[in-house]
């Protein structure tokens, strides 16, 4: 009987974030647009500003800024839109919805928006769903990162450096 009760209880505390989580693109609840590569995620600055998961976001809407008041905020780096809504329905209610098709997109957003929470959820949803096709993925997503940093090539070069020479290459 027990269990039944706090199923129902549990059950409950799920239909209630998920609730709040909706409020993401309401219309009657939002009036800060965050801009993305192919469109908007419209959010409560109210919401943002008192959601414990990203330091980004509470500085973004805090007083003093230039965004606290403006009605549109362009994100850096063009994030998918569907990538930022995963995770502002994640700084609403605190749960993650992911899958194989947006949890490395959502995992480096995590990481830019300083969101410790949300990276966490998603490196174990990474553990517990690794398969070859999400192995590649991250791979390929490691790779242009450590270009990105380093230089085109720059990883083959040290690859074959140290695989030559381990002992002369840390």
């Amino acid at each position: 009987m027990a269990s039944e009760g706090a199923a129902a209880h549990e059950a409950r505390q799920r239909e209630a974030l998920v609730l709040l989580a909706d409020e993401v693109d309401d219309p009657e609840c939002a009036d800060l647009a965050l801009v993305c590569a192919d469109g908007q995620v419209r959010v409560s600055r109210r919401r943002l500003a008192r959601q414990p998961y990203s330091d980004y976001f509470r500085r973004l809407v805090a007083p003093g800024f230039k965004e606290a008041v403006d009605e549109r905020v362009v994100l850096s780096g063009a994030p998918a839109a569907s990538h930022v809504r995963t995770v502002c329905r994640f700084l609403y209610c605190g749960v993650a919805e992911l899958d194989k098709d947006c949890v490395l997109n959502v995992l480096r957003l995590a990481d830019e928006y300083l969101a410790p929470d949300l990276a966490s959820d998603c490196r174990a949803w990474i553990a517990d769903n690794m398969s070859a096709e999400l192995a590649e993925e991250t791979l390929r997503i490691g790779q242009a990162v450590f270009e990105e940093r380093h230089g085109r090539g720059s990883l083959e070069r040290k690859m074959l450096l140290r695989f030559m020479y381990p002992k002369a290459i840390k």
